[in-house]
């Protein structure tokens, strides 16, 4: 059973990012039911995707997983990936801390 919440977060992050245009030129057309899982399981927040759409720290090449091709955006706080031939938002994690080391935006953290 699909909750109201997921429900509302779909809805939102569809409105958000479904034509938008990141900072490389893709042109975002889809969102995946396992993007809106991961950012309520990691309790990502739109308006950092859509930071770092708009100024990453860096895109990485296009890697190819099984005949399928991803990008991904690294930021200061979130990691968006995109498949640049659809422009499909795959998924969203946490950056990791060598990126953001690497960049400079790396504070002394707990964890």
């Amino acid at each position: 059973m699909v909750s109201a919440n997921s429900k509302f977060q779909t809805n939102e992050i569809k409105s958000a990012l479904i034509g938008f245009e990141t900072s490389g030129g893709i042109m975002i057309s889809n969102i995946s039911k396992h993007l809106v899982e991961r950012t309520i399981q990691r309790d990502r927040d739109v308006s950092t995707m859509i930071d770092v759409l708009v100024n990453p720290l860096e895109i990485s090449p296009t890697r190819f997983t099984d005949g399928k091709s991803n990008k991904r955006y690294c930021g200061a706080i979130t990691m968006v990936v995109i498949n640049p031939d659809t422009g499909n938002v795959i998924t969203t994690h946490p950056t990791r801390r060598n990126i953001r080391k690497r960049h400079g935006v790396y504070q002394d953290e707990d964890k």
